[in-house]
C-alpha cells in the first residue's frame, strides 16, 4: 500500500518529460490559440463567413461526386462536418433570436446527418447517394443563408 502512495508523489516530483524534446525555435503557444491548433481546418470569424464556407464546401462535394472524384468529396465531407458542429457556438454570437438560432441549429444537425450519411456509404463503396439528398440539403443551406444575411 505505501509504495502505491508514493507512486503518484513521485510522478509529481519528477514531472512529465515531452515526448519530444523542444528545439531553440520552439515558441510559447498562448492558451487562446489551442483550441484551433488540434485541427487544420479553416475557422470562420462570424456565422455569415462559416455559411459562405460551408456552402462553398458542398459545392465541391456535389461538384466532386459529379465528376468522380470520390477522394475530393471525401475529404471535403470530413470538412464539413466540422465546419456544421461549429455552427452552433457561432450563431450564438449573433443578434438572431432564439427561435431562429434553434432553426439554424436544426437545418445544422439535419445537414450534419445527410452529409454523414453520404460519407458513410463512400466508406462502404457504395452509392453516395449525393443526388437523392441533394433538394434536402439545397433547401436546408437556403435555411442557413437566410439567417446568415439577417444576422449581418
Amino acid at each position: 500500500m505505501r509504495s502505491f502512495l508514493l507512486l503518484p508523489l513521485a510522478l509529481v516530483i519528477s514531472g512529465c518529460a515531452p515526448a519530444e524534446p523542444k528545439t531553440e525555435n520552439t515558441l510559447p503557444v498562448a492558451t487562446s490559440e489551442l483550441d484551433h491548433m488540434h485541427c487544420d481546418h479553416a475557422h470562420a470569424e462570424s456565422f455569415p463567413e462559416l455559411v459562405i464556407l460551408l456552402v462553398k464546401m458542398n459545392d465541391t462535394i456535389r461538384e466532386s461526386f459529379a465528376s468522380g472524384d470520390a477522394k475530393t468529396a471525401d475529404d471535403t465531407l470530413h470538412e464539413i462536418g466540422h465546419q456544421l458542429e461549429d455552427v452552433s457556438s457561432m450563431v450564438k454570437k449573433t443578434s438572431l433570436t432564439e427561435e431562429q438560432q434553434i432553426e439554424v441549429g436544426v437545418a445544422a444537425e439535419k445537414l450534419l446527418d445527410l452529409f454523414g450519411g453520404i460519407d458513410e456509404k463512400v466508406h462502404r463503396s457504395e452509392e453516395p447517394g449525393y443526388d437523392a439528398v441533394s433538394a434536402e440539403i439545397s433547401e436546408l443551406f437556403q435555411t442557413l443563408q437566410k439567417f446568415a444575411e439577417e444576422s449581418k
